[in-house]
């Protein structure tokens, strides 16, 4: 299996790299969550384009007392990306993400910023790459890892998810750990480009007595509330109680309104004469 290679510089230039394809394809990404010890306070998020450059300064998050395993669904190509943002912008964290092997072999520079490799074709590289989640969970309080249980990219709308048993698992081994919940949707609204929807769903202790049958029910059927509730609110454009933690370049619609904008400044100042 592929380890993860973590690095500052290697975890800066990817970050450098995320930010960058983020800020140039989506409009923004917003955040919801109702556990507020999974955040930092309000106060400390982004409010500016200037302060959403998260990667170059990262504060102290809130204190763990056990590691966490992040689970959201899986729809997008960019799914991976939005982990490494919430990792540096909202949970303060140290990240670590589980990526098919293939993939990451294409791009191994991805290890740099904590990812590792994961076979789920392969039963004894599948077990190996268990086994390494353990070793970075275990009393590691302050990490926090990024498992997609459902496997592989599946349309949002498609019921029932179906979850690999993985995050149980390694739950189970791991002994203490928080598994979180989480919902993303991508979706356009007024703007040119999309924007991106996430919610932060309230965690579960699993210890190590907890079946693996029963932490995967209720974690597929809490991934399936967060989605659904994520959906009507999206589509019913209920969005106050979302934080935008960063902030794209802007299309080509926004170039046209500053032009415009500043066509009419003219425009009145010869009309005046000034």
């Amino acid at each position: 299996m592929i380890h993860a290679a973590k690095n500052p510089v290697g975890t800066a230039l990817v970050s450098q790299l995320i930010y960058g394809a983020l800020t140039k394809h989506f409009n923004a990404v917003h955040v919801r969550w109702r556990a507020e010890d999974d955040v930092v306070a309000a106060s400390a998020l982004p409010r500016t384009e200037a302060e959403a450059d998260a990667f170059r300064a990262v504060p102290t998050g809130p204190t763990q007392t056990v590691p966490t395993i992040y689970c959201p669904n899986h729809s997008n190509w960019f799914d991976g990306y939005l982990c490494m943002v919430l990792a540096r912008s909202v949970f303060h964290h140290e990240q670590y993400l589980m990526m098919e092997e293939k993939n990451l072999a294409r791009y191994r520079f991805f290890t740099w910023a904590g990812c590792f490799g994961v076979d789920r074709d392969d039963g004894r590289a599948a077990i190996a790459s268990l086994d390494y989640a353990v070793g970075i969970l275990r009393d590691h309080p302050e990490r926090g890892m990024y498992i997609f249980p459902q496997g592989t990219m599946v349309p949002n709308e498609r019921r029932p998810l179906r979850l690999y048993s993985g995050v149980a698992r390694l739950a189970q081994r791991v002994g203490r750990v928080r598994v979180v919940p989480m919902a993303f949707r991508y979706e356009y609204l007024q703007e040119q480009r999309p924007d991106v929807f996430v919610t932060i769903g309230a965690g579960r202790l699993v210890a190590g007595g907890d079946a693996p049958r029963a932490t995967t029910a209720w974690l597929g059927d809490a991934i399936t509330s967060e989605l659904d509730t994520l959906t009507l609110d999206v589509t019913a454009e209920r969005l106050t109680a979302f934080t935008t933690v960063l902030r794209g370049k802007g299309g080509i619609d926004r170039t046209f309104d500053r032009l415009a904008s500043r066509a009419r400044r003219e425009s009145r100042r010869l009309t005046h004469g000034g």
